[in-house]
């Protein structure tokens, strides 16, 4: 390598290691999205590869939507390295934000309980529900799969079945 080349190579080292030694200094709040994302990308430590990869996630100005693992990997060429550390990232922001996506948690019989509309409740029939609930126990469907006779009710595992996998595929 050339003494240009080495000059070039020490500075770009130089600034790594200030944007690790910045962080620890005045805290995350004082770095740049850029800084931020190649702290992200390389587990904490800034390198070449994190900066040059954290500029070019930058140029897509990619908002929560556009930042899934499938979206970086097939439309923005993002190896799956990287796009797997922003996609956990901006899935991490988004659930402890501090801004609720609207959709109720059912955790607990009566938190179940009270999403059954009253007059089901006191219904002289039978009546067979399905929630379909997220990984964090988040209602993303309610139906009611079937309705019985006043001493039973019909049902099958397939009546549930084919509407689970229309709300998961669509």
């Amino acid at each position: 390598m050339t003494n240009i080349g080495q000059e070039i190579a020490g500075l770009a080292q130089a600034s790594h290691d200030e944007t690790n030694s910045k962080l620890g200094r005045l805290g995350a709040e004082a770095l740049s999205d850029k800084e931020l994302l190649a702290l992200m990308l390389g587990g904490g430590r800034a390198t070449a590869r994190t900066v040059r990869d954290a500029e070019r996630l930058m140029a897509f100005k990619l908002g929560p939507a556009g930042a899934g693992y499938s979206s970086l990997v097939r439309e923005h060429g993002i190896d799956a390295r990287t796009a797997a550390a922003v996609a956990v990232s901006v899935e991490y922001g988004k659930r402890h934000c501090g801004r609720p996506d609207g959709r109720p948690v059912l955790d607990s019989p009566n938190a179940i309980m009270q999403h059954v509309p009253m007059a089901i409740r006191s219904a002289r029939k039978e009546h067979f529900f399905a929630f379909y609930l997220n990984a964090r126990s988040q209602l993303l469907h309610f139906e009611v799969v079937s309705v019985g006779t006043v001493a039973a009710s019909l049902v099958h595992p397939r009546l549930c079945g084919t509407q689970h996998k229309r709300i998961y595929v669509a």
